[in-house]
């Protein structure tokens, strides 16, 4: 759901405005990643931010004519920060579920 969420900001919200870039947008994908990295709770959920540079493949440089970077760049360069983020999440999730097991 999270990988499909991110696939349509960035083919139908992204995509079609001007200042994507910076924007709330990226926020929104960054605190989905917190939650979902919590919520799933497995090292496999490291893969995310890979999985939002995939699913954003084609969606272009939105509809600034002064953007030189595409989305896809964009979030490639913001993923550096999303596997320590969901790794955090992951972390916080073990050692929530191992103190309630005590």
């Amino acid at each position: 759901m999270y990988v499909t969420a991110v696939g349509l900001w960035a083919h139908l919200i992204a995509a079609h405005s001007d200042d994507y870039g910076g924007s709330p947008g990226f926020v929104w994908v960054y605190l989905a990643l917190l939650f979902v990295g919590f919520a799933i709770g497995e090292w496999w959920a490291v893969v995310l931010p890979v999985l939002n540079i995939l699913v954003a493949i084609g969606s272009g440089n939105g509809t600034n004519p002064d953007s030189d970077i595409s989305i896809v760049a964009e979030l490639t360069i913001y993923s550096a920060a999303g596997f320590p983020l969901v790794a955090i999440r992951i972390a916080a999730r073990r050692w929530f579920r191992r103190r309630s097991l005590t």
